[in-house]
């Protein structure tokens, strides 16, 4: 339920700002092989991406060309089911 407020919120930002010409992006990675895991029993067995694709991602919704907004980018590793 958190993850669907999240996305509530981004897109009711969105809806406030776009008049200003201000652009929200909301950015919801799957799995990720991150220090996190280290307190959790360490890395999961199922699929996972690294950071540095989180931040491609993150970088190709920031260089949009002006007046184009990345509203929502949603990935998963392959293999993660859900």
């Amino acid at each position: 339920m958190t993850k669907w407020a999240v996305h509530a919120l981004a897109e009711n930002t969105r809806m406030m700002v776009t008049g200003d010409q201000v652009g929200v992006t909301l950015i919801a990675p799957g799995m990720v092989d991150t220090p996190f895991w280290d307190n959790r029993g360490g890395k999961p067995q199922h699929p996972t991406m690294t950071a540095d694709q989180i931040a491609d991602s993150i970088l190709f919704a920031l260089n949009q060309p002006p007046g184009m907004d990345i509203n929502h980018i949603q990935m998963r590793p392959l293999g993660q089911a859900n």
